[in-house]
């Protein structure tokens, strides 16, 4: 039997799921991280095998006719050749995608709006007919304002400068030591630098920033309505790309919209002019990568579709 394939990697957690021809879901499964400029080729590849080789043991065998693997790190031409090569027999096929695709391809079906993806960084796609256009997605050094990454990031900022008296008091200080059982705040830098700390668990002190704000801390609910703020323009600047008008689709990914009771208020605010519907996603992106690989199979019948949105419920969320 041959199946098709479709991935959904990020900074923090890679997503895949295995489907027939037809569209039926039949297996799913996660690992870690599969940001290609993080984890490099043998990483990634490695990460890609072992999610492959779970899925077809739990179906008991089979090619992959199609692999599409929507993955961060990989918007730009030269990326994308480098991965398909270092992904080449996985699949019969190798199609490779920007985890912003995929996701814009399960939002929306292939139709026209706009996906606003914040997990550890921060993207946003948008389609209108037959044009695309993205805004962000520039990875943790350059940008991605409003992810989990960023928001860590100012938590601890914002800890330093009340340390220092360069700013207001807040309890992050006390909460971001706690959390990271330092003997005392000014530690976080040997934490931070000589550890080599990876972007995702940066990313996992958004929680602390979130309970800080739930507990009234004002420092961090101002950073959590920038980080709002920040990704409303993100969709603004693709609807102004596109040209996209009143009642614009959007749909929101990522683990930090867990917390929308923070974070959509000031994206209202960003984009009030354009009245957005916002939505769930249709299919989450793994299936977005999906229906991309079954779409380089050939025509996808409604049928197919179909199954895909029944089987929403058998991917690992």
């Amino acid at each position: 039997m041959e199946y098709i394939v479709g991935i959904d990697g990020g900074g923090t957690k890679t997503e895949a799921v295995l489907v027939r021809p037809d569209g039926e879901v039949l297996a799913s499964g996660r690992v870690g991280a599969a940001n290609y400029q993080l984890t490099g080729p043998e990483g990634l590849r490695r990460t890609v095998e072992r999610l492959v080789g779970d899925l077809l043991r739990a179906v008991g065998g089979g090619e992959v006719s199609v692999l599409c693997a929507g993955l961060a790190g990989v918007d730009r031409l030269q990326d994308r050749t480098e991965v398909a090569l270092v992904l080449k027999g996985i699949g019969e096929e190798v199609a490779v995608a920007s985890d912003g695709e995929v996701a814009l391809e399960g939002a929306h079906l292939g139709g026209s709006g706009i996906v606003v993806i914040a997990g550890t960084g921060s993207i946003a796609w948008g389609r209108d007919g037959g044009r695309v256009a993205r805004a962000g997605g520039w990875g943790y050094l350059l940008g991605d304002e409003g992810g989990g990454y960023w928001i860590g990031k100012e938590g601890i900022v914002a800890a330093l400068k009340a340390w220092d008296g360069r700013g207001p008091e807040t309890s992050l200080r006390e909460r971001l030591q706690d959390h990271l059982r330092l003997p005392q705040l000014d530690q976080i830098v040997r934490w931070a630098y000589r550890e080599g700390v990876r972007p995702d668990r940066i990313a996992g002190l958004a929680r602390v920033v979130f309970d800080a704000a739930d507990a009234g801390d004002r420092t961090a609910a101002e950073i959590l309505h920038k980080a709002g703020r920040h990704l409303g323009k993100l969709a603004l600047a693709v609807a102004h790309r596109l040209g996209m008008g009143k009642g614009m689709r959007v749909a929101l990914i990522g683990g930090m919209f867990g917390r929308r009771d923070w974070l959509l208020p000031p994206m209202e605010e960003v984009l009030k002019d354009l009245y957005p519907a916002f939505s769930e996603p249709l299919l989450p992106p793994s299936l977005g990568a999906a229906l991309l690989g079954l779409r380089r199979a050939g025509e996808v019948p409604d049928a197919a579709v179909q199954n895909l949105l029944r089987g929403k419920d058998k991917v690992d969320g």
